[in-house]
């Protein structure tokens, strides 16, 4: 079952359940002083947001911590395809990653009289390296971060060393280390949203030399990304969004712009002043109330999931070819193909019965 799959790759081997517990010792280690710290930030959170849904997703931003989400909210982001906004991932770890780095820069340029040099740029990749490293630790390190901060580090250090790293080489390095962290990280759904994702949008950009506009850019990707997902959803959940693309147009940028910054600044004001910080997330829960309104606007539109029938693995395996057919240049004609490996998933699916049974189905007239 799939909790059975869960406890695997999560290591747990028993569950059980206990009626009183006494502290006898308190844990020790960084492992320990960070769970700390994660708990600290989602009570200051909690003291910061009254509302249910604000603190939910907030905490889900700010420490990785989905808790507190109830099934309405699961579900709201579910219908509209905005799930991944709560995965801290590339969007939250590269925000993360400029402020800290934009931080370093300011701060050395004051020092130095606004005289930049290399010196300067190095300061504010490794500035920006430490800020995205603290976060995806606060995070608890999912697959999706892991895999965010190893493409940074990679990335960062080529740019010290001056050298030039091609994409797919460090998504490769991101790859091994989730692996190497956790073999059974495939088991997850996240793994391979996550890494098909970022090889949707490398395919996309990498092929095409010609420069887009931010919108037409981020219509592409948002295009790539659901059209290569779509085979891995029906696997998963068999299901899709039908207003994911609509809906994500609108919520990346306001979360990126509205939303983050402020969850990450009131990370950074906690140990200097815990008034500010709660300012920061309280600014973010009104954001989070506009953000609330959009999704139910699209989901208001949508009514259901539109159910897909539940691939094999080599239906799977077409059906991601296709996808990425799909994105090859213009240039290519053949690539339109990819549109047949799709269309299985959309047919109905046979459901066989055993020799001897027959199915019957009753109009019920009241």
């Amino acid at each position: 079952s799939a909790r059975e799959r869960w406890l695997f790759a999560e290591g747990i081997g028993a569950v059980g359940a206990f009626s009183g517990v006494e502290l006898l010792a308190q844990e020790q280690g960084l492992g320990a002083r960070v769970q700390a710290m994660r708990e600290r930030i989602g009570l200051a959170i909690g003291r910061a947001v009254t509302g249910t849904e604000a603190r939910a997703i907030i905490r889900a931003l700010a420490i990785a911590d989905r808790n507190d989400m109830g099934d309405e909210l699961r579900a709201l982001l579910l219908l509209t395809g905005t799930t991944h906004l709560l995965a801290i991932s590339g969007l939250h770890i590269g925000l993360a990653a400029i402020g800290g780095a934009g931080l370093m820069r300011g701060v050395v340029g004051l020092l130095l009289l606004g005289r930049a040099g290399r010196f300067t740029v190095t300061a504010s990749i490794l500035s920006g390296i430490a800020a995205a490293l603290a976060y995806a630790v606060l995070a608890d390190l999912g697959v999706s971060t892991l895999r965010s901060a190893a493409m940074l580090l990679a990335g960062a250090m080529a740019m010290i060393a001056a050298r030039v790293l091609h994409p797919l080489n460090a998504l490769a390095l991101a790859l091994a280390m989730v692996l190497l962290f956790n073999p059974f990280a495939p088991l997850f759904a996240g793994f391979w949203f996550s890494f098909l994702a970022v090889l949707a949008l490398l395919l996309l950009f990498r092929t095409r030399a010609a420069p887009f506009s931010r919108l037409r850019s981020l219509v592409m990707a948002q295009g790539a990304v659901i059209t290569v997902l779509l085979p891995v959803s029906a696997a998963w959940f068999g299901a899709f969004s039908l207003t994911g693309l609509a809906a994500n147009l609108l919520a990346i940028p306001w979360v990126s712009l509205f939303l983050v910054p402020f969850v990450l600044g009131g990370i950074a004001l906690l140990p200097f002043s815990p008034e500010l910080a709660e300012l920061a997330w309280a600014t973010a829960a009104r954001s989070v109330g506009v953000l609330l309104a959009m999704l139910e606007f699209f989901s208001v539109i949508h009514g259901e999931m539109i159910n897909l029938t539940r691939p094999q693995t080599w239906q799977l395996a077409l059906a991601l070819a296709g996808a990425l057919l799909l994105l090859l240049p213009a240039g290519i004609l053949w690539r339109f193909y990819g549109t047949f490996l799709l269309l299985p998933l959309f047919l109905p699916a046979h459901e066989s019965h055993p020799d001897g049974t027959i199915e019957a189905e009753i109009l019920d007239v009241g």
